[in-house]
């Protein structure tokens, strides 16, 4: 029989990146901060950006696909976790919210991005989970392919910056992005080691 996972303590990190996936919806609060700056509101809505935006989806599954039976299995499940859950504790604590403009007129990318309004609140928005999510992912697809870690990084990018492109979040969610995933994986290297 194949075993699916390399170890007990892999599927016990699978089981609890799941758990944490939930967080997202079930701390989730009215925002009551709303953390836009100047330069947001100069960022203009770019339709074609909502493809890159709707890709972490696959890239995460892709990843997770990927790096299941790699040597960085462990790091990685244990980053997402960590990831999660901070994120998750920071949005019920400090509720951030995104104000989105009206998106109207012809296109399937406006009625692509109507729905993306439609069917994710304007809350959770402080740390991007987006961010954060594809930065993980690209961090440890990298280190496992490193002969594709030009595209890695290419599509890991672009999914950060469709995020203001799309108006779904604000350029210092970026930032807090960034610092969930390298704080996450610093982490999981940090507990690892003990």
């Amino acid at each position: 029989m194949v075993q699916f996972f390399a170890s007990m303590e892999q599927t016990t990190l699978i089981a609890l990146l799941f758990i944490s996936w939930s967080f997202y919806f079930l701390l989730r609060r009215e925002p009551r901060h709303y953390w836009s700056s100047k330069l947001d509101g100069l960022i203009p809505i770019i339709p074609v950006f909502v493809i890159p935006y709707l890709a972490l989806f696959p890239f995460v599954i892709a990843s997770f696909l990927l790096l299941v039976y790699s040597p960085f299995a462990t790091e990685f499940f244990l980053s997402v976790f960590i990831a999660n859950t901070a994120a998750a504790f920071f949005w019920f604590f400090i509720p951030t919210g995104m104000h989105r403009p009206n998106i109207s007129g012809p296109g399937f990318l406006k009625r692509c991005i109507s729905w993306v309004y439609r069917h994710d609140g304007p809350a959770n928005v402080f740390p991007s989970s987006h961010v954060f999510s594809a930065v993980i992912c690209g961090y440890y697809l990298a280190l496992a392919y490193p002969v594709h870690s030009l595209l890695v990084w290419a599509v890991t990018v672009s999914i950060a910056l469709s995020t203001v492109f799309v108006k779904q979040h604000y350029l210092v969610d970026i930032l807090g992005g960034v610092m969930c995933a390298t704080g996450a994986i610093g982490m999981a290297y940090l507990f690892l080691s003990f």
